[in-house]
């Protein structure tokens, strides 16, 4: 996804630990939520709604696009299936 690769540009492809993690977990929010706050009609919404509802996609993206990652790879490099950046 765009959002992705986009967190991971801002930081130059050169840092693959929790700040890109991170990064992209943001960017991923703010491109999906962008196409969907028309697609979904979200922008018909009061803004304290639209608020909770990036909030919640936010919170969702952090934890399953940044530390579950980084845990399943550490796992995955524990197992010796892959190797260590």
């Amino acid at each position: 996804m765009a959002g992705s690769e986009l967190g991971f540009l801002t930081l130059h492809y050169k840092n693959w630990g929790w700040p890109a993690l991170i990064s992209s977990a943001f960017w991923v929010t703010v491109v999906s939520f962008a196409y969907e706050i028309f697609k979904q009609g979200y922008i018909h919404l009061a803004l304290p709604m639209i608020l909770a509802l990036f909030c919640t996609r936010l919170v969702s993206d952090l934890l399953f696009g940044a530390v579950l990652v980084h845990y399943v790879v550490r796992l995955l490099v524990r197992a010796h299936a892959i190797q260590p950046a």
